[in-house]
Order: structure tokens, then sequence, then C-alpha cells
């Protein structure tokens, strides 16, 4: 895996690395011990989302003190625009990844 960090504070891009042969692919997508080297994530719940149709809006979520949360997103298949708005005080960033 390589971890890149991001101009928000906290905000990392993991990519992972994909092995593929003529059965399809294996990927290691997370490995708490080799996360705990380069970031620290603690991840309680896992969800998958999956839509039928081009341009879904999924929502937006919004956490504060000690209901902040870590978040894994992975794309199988396709793309995704993922927005983060860092709305901490004096923040000056809004990322497109």
């Amino acid at each position: 895996m390589e971890y890149y960090k991001t101009k928000i504070k906290n905000l990392f891009l993991i990519k992972f690395k994909k092995i593929t042969d003529k059965r399809g692919f294996f990927a290691e997508i997370y490995n708490s011990n080799k996360n705990k080297k380069k970031i620290n994530l603690n991840f309680l719940q896992q969800n998958v989302s999956f839509s039928k149709y081009k341009n879904v809006f999924r929502g937006m979520h919004f956490q504060t003190g000690n209901l902040s949360q870590d978040k894994l997103l992975m794309v199988i298949k396709g793309e995704i625009d993922d927005f983060i708005f860092d709305l901490r005080k004096n923040s000056k960033h809004v990322i497109n990844l």
C-alpha cells in the first residue's frame, strides 16, 4: 500500500497494489498492522453501497468532537466524485479527489 498526505490534516489517499492473473485479481485493501505504522485508523463499521444508475448522490455526512469518524472509501467498478469539506476553524481547503 502507498500512502499520500493531502492538504487537509488527517486526510490520506491510500493506493493498494493489485495482483492480476488469468483468474482475476487479488488486492489487500486494509491491514491494521501496516496501517498503524503510517496512520492511526480505528474502523468500527464497514458499509457497501451499489448504485444502478449514473450520477447518484449518496448524501453528506457531518461529525464533530467524539462523533468524528474515519472513512475508508473504495471504488470497485467505475468512478466517483468524492468531495471533502474541511469545516474546521481557519481552514481554506475544499478538495475534490
